[in-house]
């Protein structure tokens, strides 16, 4: 993804945590883990716990203690455990 370059990177850091979006629509939609608690009803020992699976989506980091999941990995994730059922 090409940002613009008169966007610093701190302030773009901040609009990721603070909304879980890129700014003006730049990208996705990112989720922390209390999102991924609410959304699939587990504690978040259990987020972490699947984070070693090789088939959850990875993390991102986005600095030291901001760490997000791409919506998109996830919904595709979440598509293959239900093909993988049916």
């Amino acid at each position: 993804m090409n940002l613009p370059a008169s966007i610093p990177l701190a302030s773009l850091l901040q609009a990721v945590a603070a909304t879980g979006a890129l700014p003006g629509g730049l990208g996705e939609t990112y989720l922390d883990v209390s999102d991924l608690q609410a959304r699939y009803r587990v504690g978040r020992s259990t987020i972490w716990n699947w984070s070693a699976d090789p088939d959850f989506p990875r993390p991102i980091r986005l600095s030291g203690k901001c760490t997000r999941w791409r919506l998109s990995d996830l919904t595709a994730w979440e598509a293959r455990r239900a093909a993988e059922a049916a």
